[in-house]
């Protein structure tokens, strides 16, 4: 842990680029702990789905600010990754360091696995039909269909079959995700400058390595950068409970 933490070695030629995957890490944390409350509250029944997500918004003590801070968090998520990924794209960590870009690749399939899910939780017209859409691309295997949807069509059993993956998939996402942070501490970040790791004095130099860690010299960006995306997050949270009074 004091390796992973307090003498994790970091270039120092990183830029704010690199402060995405802080912000993945705690989005994602976030993520799964309000999901965790609004799943005690919800009710995967075809009938009974929508009204159980408008009786948490408008019953449950700051139901409604849990409920957007997941959906907008989701979003946000995905914006963080996609810049996450290009910024590895553009810099060639692929290269740098293949073990975290592959574990990397995995969580992104996985992220998008879990946000289709809880889209159809929900269960209006858009669920229902974003359900349909992506199930019947598995149509030319009938049986997969039966058993993802349990029947031919969107019913009772998707619904709960998707809860149960909704629910599940992000504490298995979790565990990959300390492998991803474990295979990057390995080789440390890769850098703006594209020095690849090598145990030789000249390239040790030219990374100018920071022996404190990441969080010994560059915390403030990190804690600038949450505070940001929380408080654009708060907004939007209440821009869309303005609107749902209206």
């Amino acid at each position: 842990m004091k390796s992973h933490l307090q003498l994790y070695p970091c270039p120092l030629q990183i830029n704010y680029l690199w402060n995405l995957g802080f912000l993945l890490g705690i989005s994602i944390i976030i993520q799964i702990i309000t999901g965790i409350f609004l799943g005690l509250h919800y009710t995967s029944d075809l009938n009974s789905a929508y009204y159980s997500i408008f009786f948490f918004i408008r019953e449950i003590y700051y139901g409604w600010y849990l409920r957007y801070f997941h959906s907008n968090g989701a979003s946000f998520i995905f914006i963080f990754l996609f810049i996450h990924i290009g910024r590895a794209i553009y810099y060639g960590s692929y290269f740098y360091n293949p073990n975290t870009w592959f574990s990397g690749i995995i969580l992104f399939f996985l992220l998008m696995a879990i946000a289709f899910l809880g889209y159809i939780l929900p269960f209006g017209q858009m669920s229902f039909w974003g359900a349909t859409v992506i199930t019947n691309l598995f149509s030319f295997l009938p049986y997969l269909i039966e058993w993802i949807c349990g029947g031919y069509y969107i019913y009772n059993p998707t619904l709960k079959r998707f809860f149960l993956f909704h629910f599940i998939l992000p504490f298995i996402l979790l565990i990959i995700l300390l492998f991803h942070i474990f295979y990057l501490h390995i080789y440390s970040s890769n850098n703006s400058k594209r020095f690849l790791p090598d145990k030789s004095s000249i390239n040790v130099v030219e990374r100018r390595s920071v022996p404190g860690g990441y969080f010994s010299e560059f915390p403030s960006d990190s804690i600038y950068y949450l505070m940001l995306f929380l408080v654009i997050e708060k907004e939007e949270i209440f821009i869309r409970f303005k609107n749902l009074w209206k």
